[in-house]
């Protein structure tokens, strides 16, 4: 599994030269570190039966805290194919060893997690109209949630870990490499502005969509720890951390009228028949 991910990750640098040899100067450093450099601590993991250097690896393959910038500093490189391979299919398997990995306690990955959704979410906040930084810093976000709900329950987070990456996929899909910022973007079919919107609402974390569901299931775990104190400062960190989450996206809608347009496209009567049932979807799933 490791030589093929790493020989899909070492396809994407070929591609990534091959499409844009002329710029290859300026983020070949970014190549070789994201690459070479866990290759190499996950081979002295192996060697020498540590763990820790295992973990650190696995941290960088998936642009975790403290390696976090190295992902969406290569994002302005790439296209949407090599966006997906370097942004999901790339990080599959560091995330899953990562949790299965028992010498990680729950408290060390919490707080990693929680540094590198709080930092990624700063930096999405001022780059929202490039399209791959935006979602470069936006899948950190959302990798981060992942973990945390795969450390509680692994089923539902494997089960949001696939959604994920399916909704993601159909928003990849419907871009092409000329939308490089969000004020380029034509959408003139009203399915491809339906996608787009449900991503973003997905991504927000409203009910009933799946975002709000893994935001649902990780505070609920927090029930279980034995200390009230703990459990009053996770409730307090993961509360700012949705609130601002929400409003980065809520403010990405209203700034590129996304909401509008969306409305003017539907007929009236799919418009009303939408919102009564998001409404009572929303009350049914509240009350259980």
């Amino acid at each position: 599994m490791l030589i093929f991910l790493e020989g899909l990750a070492f396809f994407g640098y070929v591609s990534i030269v091959w499409n844009d040899f002329n710029n290859f100067g300026s983020f070949i450093p970014i190549l070789f570190i994201s690459s070479v450099i866990p290759f190499i601590l996950i081979i002295w993991g192996l060697l020498f039966n540590n763990e820790t250097f295992l973990v650190i690896a696995f941290f960088f393959k998936i642009s975790f805290f403290p390696f976090l910038w190295w992902f969406p500093y290569l994002s302005s490189f790439l296209n949407y194919f090599l966006f997906f391979v370097f942004g999901v299919v790339n990080k599959v398997f560091p995330i899953f060893m990562l949790v299965i990995n028992q010498v990680v306690s729950f408290n060390v990955i919490f707080f990693i997690c929680i540094f590198s959704i709080f930092l990624s979410l700063f930096f999405l906040s001022i780059s929202q109209n490039d399209l791959k930084i935006f979602f470069a810093w936006s899948s950190n976000v959302n990798y981060g949630w992942i973990i945390l709900v795969l450390t509680q329950s692994w089923l539902n987070g494997v089960v949001f870990f696939l959604l994920y990456i399916i909704i993601f996929s159909f928003f990849l899909f419907i871009l092409t490499d000329s939308y490089t910022f969000f004020d380029q973007l034509n959408i003139t079919t009203s399915i491809d502005l339906f996608i787009m919107i449900l991503v973003l609402i997905t991504f927000l974390g409203l009910p009933p969509f799946f975002g709000f569901i893994y935001k649902y299931l990780l505070i609920n775990s927090i029930v279980g720890f034995d200390y009230l104190n703990v459990s009053f400062f996770i409730y307090f960190i993961l509360a700012i951390l949705i609130t601002y989450n929400s409003f980065i996206y809520i403010n990405l809608l209203f700034k590129f009228n996304l909401l509008s347009v969306f409305f003017l496209n539907m007929q009236n009567l799919f418009v009303g028949v939408f919102a009564v049932l998001y409404i009572l979807m929303t009350i049914g799933f509240v009350s259980i």
